[in-house]
């Protein structure tokens, strides 16, 4: 196994960072039960709220400090953020074991449809 330097952002070139994301559209019913179950918010309908994804330190203080700011400059653009210390749900992780299991079992799959 080989760690790779993550792209941050730029494609596989390390020229341009565009189009390296992808955009997907928001599923309403996913959010809605995981901010009600998981943050206890009630979302709007479809529409009336956005999402975003956020990559904050891992010191406990810069993290503080990060979250702290977007909630400044949220206020500041008039941005509603319903709950701010509860509207931050941590994404599941998996063990680099559950990656390769997963990686084998696509690998496995893939053969057995090559060779068929």
């Amino acid at each position: 196994m080989k760690r790779f330097e993550h792209r941050a952002g730029k494609d596989a070139e390390g020229k341009t960072g565009d189009g390296v994301g992808i955009l997907l559209q928001i599923s309403h019913k996913f959010f809605k039960k995981i901010a009600s179950a998981e943050l206890g918010i009630t979302l709007g309908e479809e529409r009336d709220y956005a999402v975003g994804m956020f990559f904050f330190p891992q010191n406990e203080l810069a993290r503080n400090q990060a979250k702290k700011m977007f909630e400044i400059i949220a206020e500041k653009e008039g941005l509603a953020v319903p709950r701010l210390e509860k509207s931050f749900r941590q994404s599941p992780r998996y063990s680099v074991t559950e990656l390769l299991n997963v990686c084998l079992q696509l690998c496995s799959a893939l053969s057995k449809d090559l060779t068929a």
